[in-house]
């Protein structure tokens, strides 16, 4: 059965458009359900302290549960549903990251031989479930202790908003990522060994496929996506066609025209302006392609969902990397 719930918004978060960041520290006990949501943005999550079982839906609508305990990070996606699962013995203190994938400096880790420093980011979050929560990344005690220090630090200037900010929660967003890729990379045997991760051509389209569902919105080219795969534009994208039945323009097409759905149905903003936010440059383009995936224009899109009273949530992810 699918799950209906509630969309935690940017504005309601203070994940300002001029600067996409937010942090928050909750503590879950039994006492007060958490009911199932998504978010407009992504949110990693770092367990302080406590255990509990995470339950989170895929865009199948199939249900995952999964332990997470003290040291426990993972990343939601936009648009995924989740919950936790408290029982009455059971608290949880965690710290959430609010934020969108502009907030990291991309400029730092653009070299091929460097792409792999962002595995946790591109990679990880787009695993099937049973390997992106069936092994979450899970910290020692000294790895803990890092991580909680940058967090602190994210927290701190935030809060305090002191001279330039916002420049050193980019960079230490930055570094936390790179920091959480390395350990990442150090569990990727384990996926190997599941058979979800067959070779490393295959897990270097996985980034290319996270890549795309992060940076849509941005003009994106060949040879782009060739460094990130580190591979040949070619052979890119034959191993990209293989993998998913698409060509990578198609794909990136599909991906854009479904977030265009999204804001269709959640927003009332221009048919215009949701062409740009989504990755398109000329309206008569986006409402040709929008036409020829969905079958009719924007415009009849928007109002046939509106007479049938079917507008709610559809922020769900296209992007289902266990096919």
């Amino acid at each position: 059965m699918s799950e209906k719930g509630s969309v935690f918004t940017a504005s309601e978060h203070n994940v300002r458009e001029g600067f996409p960041f937010a942090i928050s520290h909750w503590i879950h006990d039994a006492d007060k359900e958490i009911l199932w949501h998504s978010h407009e943005f992504i949110e990693i999550v770092f367990i302080v302290d406590g255990s509990t079982t995470h339950v989170f839906q895929a865009p199948n609508s199939s249900k995952f549960e999964s332990k997470v305990s003290k040291g426990d990070i993972f990343i939601i996606n936009p648009g995924e549903l989740h919950t936790y699962k408290i029982l009455k013995d059971e608290r949880i203190e965690v710290i959430n990251m609010l934020f969108y994938s502009n907030i990291v400096d991309w400029t730092l880790i653009r070299d091929a031989e460097k792409m792999d420093l962002m595995d946790f980011f591109y990679v990880q979050p787009f695993l099937p479930p049973e390997a992106r929560f069936g092994n979450v990344l899970k910290l020692n005690k000294e790895e803990a202790v890092f991580a909680r220090q940058m967090v602190e630090n994210l927290a701190y200037e935030y809060k305090n908003k002191k001279n330039n900010y916002k420049l050193l929660i980019k960079l230490i967003m930055t570094q936390l990522i790179v920091v959480l890729s390395r350990m990442f990379a150090e569990q990727m045997t384990v996926y190997s060994s599941l058979g979800l991760v067959k070779t490393l051509k295959i897990e270097n389209i996985h980034r290319v496929l996270g890549y795309l569902e992060r940076h849509y919105s941005e003009d994106i080219t060949l040879e782009q996506l060739a460094k990130i795969s580190i591979s040949s534009e070619r052979q890119m994208t034959r191993i990209f066609k293989s993998i998913t039945g698409e060509t990578i323009f198609g794909y990136l097409h599909k991906l854009r025209i479904e977030k265009a759905k999204s804001l269709l149905l959640v927003t009332d903003n221009k048919i215009s302006d949701i062409c740009t936010a989504v990755g398109f440059n000329d309206i008569s383009f986006f409402n040709k392609v929008f036409k020829k995936i969905v079958g009719v224009s924007p415009k009849d899109y928007r109002t046939s969902k509106a007479q049938t009273g079917s507008i709610k949530n559809e922020f769900i992810s296209t992007l289902d990397m266990g096919r």
